[in-house]
């Protein structure tokens, strides 16, 4: 998952941090089924990603896998904390990610992302007749400043749009998004660019429950731009909420084109396996292994 836009949602769940090695991944034993389908919360989810290896001159080596695990705790069914520990390529260091969330009421208001403890920058999301409205992003750095800025609208047949505002360290930046939503899942969106790109993702999906279903206020914000880690370096900055649903999305297509000109087109395939009542246990990309998705709940 070289694209990881599975980018936003700033909101998520009391503290347990789980080391990111293989050993720990192999002895690990998945329960049969969550118990209670109304209380059933993903409680942690386990990237394992096919990476390259370099020695000390730059030379490929050969590969092998990296391991992403994003724990979630809740206070009842709303989210209070992320945490993820992963490696940086190139650093011989794990890092630690931690997002803390602030609800008013059953509305995300607040999701706080830390380095290694250090305040990096803070998402607050604004709503307008129980609807998502207004999400801006302040780097820590910046103070008072955001970085970046969403104003949503809402039309009708299940249409939402944003705005976009944003500054890249050198100059200003926009985009403009256009979602189609049917039953609660996004089908269509597209992004459009100040620099002439525009790109268009079409999505299918299972008939079975999204894994995060049941955490309070997350459907509100799930579908904008959710990039809560602020770590341009991480795979999966989103920790895996993004490009969230009622159900669950099997295939994904991606086109780019510049100035109406076609660059690329990518289709990624997900097949996944299911406990009894239906929330996903495991979840493959493209149909290798090469990247795997394993949910604890």
């Amino acid at each position: 998952m070289r694209e990881k836009i599975y980018c936003f949602f700033a909101a998520f769940l009391s503290l347990l941090i789980l080391s990111c090695s293989d050993d720990n991944l192999r002895t690990h034993n998945f329960p049969n089924q969550p118990n209670d389908e109304r209380s059933t919360l993903p409680q942690n989810i386990t990237y394992k990603m096919l990476k390259d290896d370099y020695d000390d001159y730059g030379y490929r080596t050969g590969n092998s896998y990296h391991y992403q695990v994003n724990t979630f705790t809740y206070r009842g069914n709303k989210i209070e904390t992320i945490t993820c520990n992963y490696l940086i390529d190139g650093a011989n260091k794990n890092y630690r990610i931690k997002v803390i969330f602030s609800y008013d009421g059953n509305l995300i208001t607040k999701a706080e992302s830390y380095l290694s403890d250090r305040l990096l920058g803070t998402t607050f999301y604004s709503y307008e007749n129980n609807r998502l409205k207004q999400q801006i992003l302040v780097l820590s750095k910046n103070n008072t400043e955001f970085n970046t800025k969403i104003i949503y609208s809402y039309h009708e047949d299940g249409i939402v749009s944003y705005d976009k505002f944003w500054f890249d360290g050198e100059k200003a930046l926009t985009e403009k998004a256009l979602l189609t939503i049917v039953n609660g899942n996004i089908i269509k969106k597209v992004l459009t660019r100040d620099t002439g790109s525009t790109i268009i993702y079409d999505y299918k999906y299972d008939n079975e429950d999204n894994p995060f279903k049941n955490v309070l206020g997350l459907n509100l914000i799930a579908f904008g731009d959710l990039s809560i880690g602020v770590d341009p370096d991480m795979l999966h900055e989103d920790f895996g909420i993004s490009e969230f649903g009622a159900n669950n999305i099997i295939e994904k297509k991606t086109t780019v084109k510049y100035e109406d000109q076609i660059i690329s087109i990518n289709r990624e395939i997900f097949d996944l396996e299911y406990y009894n009542h239906g929330f996903p246990k495991k979840k493959y990309i493209n149909n290798v292994e090469l990247d795997e998705l394993l949910f604890v709940y």
